[in-house]
């Protein structure tokens, strides 16, 4: 649900407290937030485990990971306050849906506010399309220092 005042001239999201909303995993010893829809499915956690596999990470030791319902809004400062973050990727996750007021591009690493922000499409669309697959490849290079 949003809501637009005249007078700022902006959406205002209503956002819920996200113990209720999520599932959580990981254990997150190197910052790296990953936040998604449908990990549940084998073959979308299994992609996932690989793709992070090859820049060197581990899902379950080195990440956290935050599978959000599609329909559900959450609020950032929520995410952020729970643990410290240096690098978020977001998979299929819109920016309004955690209450962020920020124009991104798909596939461009942001650095904003200490941390290395990265949006891109679900990962069912990923999976399912090898351009995507590159332009995901190419960025989290560039956030892992691969390059």
């Amino acid at each position: 649900m949003s809501l637009k005042l005249n007078f700022f001239n902006a959406t205002i999201y209503s956002c819920k407290d996200i113990s209720s909303q999520i599932n959580s995993t990981g254990n997150n010893s190197k910052g790296i937030l990953i936040i998604c829809q449908n990990f549940n499915n084998s073959e979308i956690s299994d992609f996932l485990k690989k793709i992070l596999a090859a820049v060197n990470t581990d899902l379950e030791s080195d990440c956290a990971l935050y599978d959000i319902n599609p329909d559900t809004q959450i609020a950032w400062s929520e995410i952020i306050r729970s643990k410290k973050q240096e690098k978020v990727i977001f998979f299929g996750i819109e920016p309004a849906q955690l209450g962020l007021h920020l124009k991104l591009v798909k596939y461009q690493l942001l650095d904003w506010n200490g941390m290395k922000l990265l949006f891109s499409d679900s990962l069912e669309q990923i999976l399912a399309d090898k351009n995507k697959k590159g332009f995901l490849w190419r960025e989290l290079q560039l956030m892992f220092g691969k390059v």
